[in-house]
């Protein structure tokens, strides 16, 4: 749905692209296969790899009953991750 709508509004998604340049008027950015090219943008957002964030999960152990490590905790991943391991805590309790 996300992509969708990111569609939707025109948004351009670049992947296995490395940025070499923000400029004024965009970026400069460099392909998989060595193409470069000036992609013109107001906006920029970056998203570069995905670690798991479990600080919360491991200061809460043995201060917090019944806690559950669910969704990006465990490791990152898509919404229906997080909703299925929700559900399978959710229908152990």
């Amino acid at each position: 749905m996300l992509l969708d709508l990111l569609a939707l509004h025109g948004v351009k998604i670049k992947v296995n692209t490395t940025v070499q340049e923000i400029a004024d008027a965009g970026i400069v950015t460099v392909g998989k296969y060595l193409e470069q090219g000036m992609t013109q943008a107001d906006t920029v957002v970056l998203a570069v790899g995905l670690e798991p964030d479990d600080q919360l999960y491991k200061s809460l152990i043995g201060k917090v009953a019944n806690l559950y490590a669910l969704g990006d905790c465990q490791e990152p991943r898509r919404i229906m991750g997080a909703i299925w391991d929700a559900y399978e805590v959710a229908r152990s309790i």
